[in-house]
């Protein structure tokens, strides 16, 4: 027996709570690199240390959250 496909109102409601997951995971993330503006504003690290948070920031966790949810099958 194989599963019955979602209906389109199913695969809406999974599309928009995974649009929620990837904001809250992605706010999560951005707090932390937040944190590292801190540290530039006083003076703890330098503009570019900065920029490679940025970076490392963009190119890790943001490119796996976008990669999980906007181009994954959300069911």
């Amino acid at each position: 027996m194989s599963a019955r496909p979602f209906t389109k109102a199913q695969k809406r409601e999974i599309r928009r709570l995974a649009g929620l997951a990837h904001e809250r995971e992605l706010s999560t993330a951005a707090a932390d690199l937040q944190s590292e503006f801190e540290r530039w504003r006083r003076g703890e690290i330098d503009v570019f240390v900065l920029n490679d948070h940025i970076h490392k920031f963009h190119d890790g966790v943001a490119r796996d959250l976008y990669k999980r949810y906007a181009m994954g099958e959300a069911e």
